[in-house]
C-alpha cells in the first residue's frame, strides 16, 4: 500500500526551518517517517495536494506529522477491521493534554471523553467511490494508547514545588508547528527510543544475559553489605541504574572517564565524556564534548555539540554544533551558544508556560518549560531569559554593558567602597556617584 505525503507548508519559528525536516532524536522528520512506513511496507510517495493521490487504498498524511511505530501499527491494524475513510483519533490523555496545544486537529467531544483526530488518514474505496478521502470528512478511528505522568525533574530554588511532569507512551503522534512541538516529540520520543533498543530481536536475547548479568553481580554484593552494617542501597532506583548501564548503544573511539556514569542512552561516534559526568537517557550525536561534572538526562545532542562549564542538560534538546551549559526544559538551533551566567527559566508558578505562536500568545501543555534559541543566537554573560521566550536565528545578546566595569579612575584610593555606574568605577556616596545616578535617570527619562 502506498503512503502519500503532502506538503504542510509549516515553518517551525523562530527557526526558520520547514516542519519537515525539524530534527527528532538526531534526524530530520521527513527522514524518519520514510523509514517508518518502509519498515511496515508502505510506499512512501511525495506529492504536492492530497488530491493527487490515487488508488483503491491508501494512506495520506502532511509532511509536518509525527507518529510512532507502535502507534502506526496499532492504527493500520485496527483499520483492516473498517472500510471506508478513517482518520487516526486518539482519546483524552495525559499524552494529548501535554501535546495538543497549537496543533491545528478536529476534535469531538469535550473534556475527558473528548477524542482528537489527527490528520493520519486511511483512504478505502474498495466499496465505492462516494467516500470521502481527505481528513475533514474522515471518520475517527480511535487507537488504543495508553499514558502515564512521569515526575522528570524538580524546579530548581523553589522549596516545595513539586516534579514536573510527562507523559509517557509508546503511542504518539504530533502535528510539528511549532518548537514546542520539536521540543516534545523529541524528549517524549526517548522512551520510544529506549524501548526500541531493547526489544530488538537481534538485541532482545544479549540485552537479556546483560540485565540477569546485572542482577546477580548487583544484588548479592547489596545483601552482603546489608548484613555486614554497610550503607546499602537496595532501592527500585538504584537498581534500574544499576540495569541501565548495560543498555548503552555506543559508536566508535569514544572516551569516557572511568568516574563517569551512562545509563541507557545512545552515544555517536568519537564522543568524549568527563570526569563525574552523569549521562541518562539521552541520544548523543557524533563528536559532542561534556565538560567534567556535566550532565544529561532525558535530553537529545546534536553532532558537534560541546556541553561547557560543569553543564546540567535536562529535558533539553540542540541541532548540531552547539555550546551550551546550564539548562533545562529548552530547544537549541544550530550553532547556537549559550554560557555563561545565562539562564533559561523553566517554569511558571501560575499556570501553563505561553509562547508566541503565529501572532498570538497561546498556553502550551505545561508549567516547566524554558526557551528556543534560534540558529546562530549567541547569548553570554548575566542575562535572564522568562519560560517560553524564544530568541531568532543570528540575535547576540550580551549583559548590560553599564555594569560591567570598563573604566577605573586613576584616583581610585584603598579601603574606600566603589560601585559601577556606566561602566565607571566611583565611591559610594560621592559627587561622582551622584552625578552618574543623575546621567542614568535624564536617559531613563528621555
Amino acid at each position: 500500500m502506498k503512503a502519500f505525503i503532502y506538503p504542510s507548508h509549516t515553518v517551525i519559528e523562530p527557526l526558520g526551518d520547514p516542519a519537515s525536516v525539524s530534527r527528532i532524536l538526531n534526524e530530520p522528520l521527513d527522514v524518519q517517517m520514510d523509514r517508518l512506513l518502509r519498515r511496515l511496507e508502505l510506499e512512501p510517495v511525495r506529492i504536492d495536494d492530497p488530491s493527487q493521490a490515487s488508488g483503491e487504498k491508501y494512506l495520506l498524511l502532511p509532511d509536518n506529522l509525527y507518529v510512532t511505530g507502535a502507534l502506526l501499527y496499532e492504527f493500520l491494524k485496527a483499520a483492516r477491521h473498517v472500510s471506508g475513510t478513517v482518520a487516526l483519533g486518539l482519546a483524552e490523555s495525559p499524552f494529548t493534554r501535554f501535546t495538543t496545544p497549537m496543533q491545528e486537529l478536529r476534535s469531538e467531544g469535550e473534556g475527558d471523553q473528548r477524542i482528537w483526530i489527527y490528520p493520519l488518514v486511511r483512504v478505502d474505496r474498495s466499496k465505492g467511490s462516494a467516500e470521502p478521502t481527505d481528513y475533514e470528512g474522515a471518520r475517527p478511528l480511535v487507537t488504543r494508547a495508553k499514558a502515564w505522568n512521569v515526575a522528570v525533574w524538580r524546579a530548581q530554588d523553589v522549596p516545595g514545588r513539586p516534579r514536573q511532569h510527562m507523559p509517557v507512551t509508546l503511542h504518539q503522534a504530533i502535528r510539528i508547528e511549532s518548537w514546542y512541538h520539536v521540543w516534545a516529540a523529541n524528549v517524549l520520543s526517548l522512551p520510544v527510543w529506549g524501548a526500541r533498543q531493547a526489544f530488538q530481536p537481534r538485541r532482545a536475547a544479549w540485552l537479556i544475559l546483560k540485565i540477569l548479568w546485572a542482577l546477580v553481580t548487583y544484588l548479592p554484593v547489596q545483601l552482603v553489605r546489608a548484613l555486614t552494617g554497610f550503607h546499602a542501597t537496595l532501592s527500585s532506583a538504584t537498581l534500574v541504574q544499576h540495569v541501565g548501564r548495560h543498555i548503552v548503544v555506543r559508536g566508535k573511539r569514544c572516551r569516557i572517564h572511568p568516574t563517569a556514569t551512562v545509563i541507557a542512552s545512545e552515544l555517536g561516534d568519537d564522543v568524549e565524556i568527563g570526569p563525574y559526568c552523569m549521562v541518562a537517557l539521552s541520544v548523543i550525536g557524533d563528536h559532542v564534548t561534556i565538560d567534567p561534572w556535566g550532565e544529561s538526562l532525558n535530553s537529545v545532542i546534536g553532532s558537534g555539540t560541546h556541553l561547557i562549564h560543569r553543564p546540567a542538560f535536562n529535558a533539553a534538546v540542540c541541532y548540531p554544533g552547539c555550546r551550551v551549559s546550564l539548562v533545562q526544559a529548552s530547544l537549541f538551533g544550530r550553532n547556537a551558544s549559550f554560557g555563561g551566567e545565562v539562564r533559561a527559566y523553566d517554569l511558571n508558578l501560575k499556570g501553563p508556560v505561553t509562547i508566541e505562536h503565529r501572532g498570538k500568545v497561546v498556553a502550551t501543555g505545561t508549567s516547566g518549560l524554558g526557551a528556543c534559541i534560534g540558529h546562530e543566537a549567541q547569548l553570554w554573560g548575566r542575562i535572564s531569559l522568562a519560560p517560553g521566550r524564544a530568541i531568532p536565528n543570528g540575535v547576540m545578546i550580551i549583559e548590560d554593558p553599564n555594569v560591567v566595569l570598563q573604566r577605573i579612575p586613576a584616583d581610585v584610593k584603598p579601603g574606600v567602597i566603589h560601585a559601577i555606574r556606566q561602566g565607571v568605577l566611583v565611591p559610594v556616596g560621592s559627587n561622582r556617584e551622584a552625578k552618574a545616578r543623575a546621567s542614568e535617570a535624564g536617559s531613563s527619562t528621555a
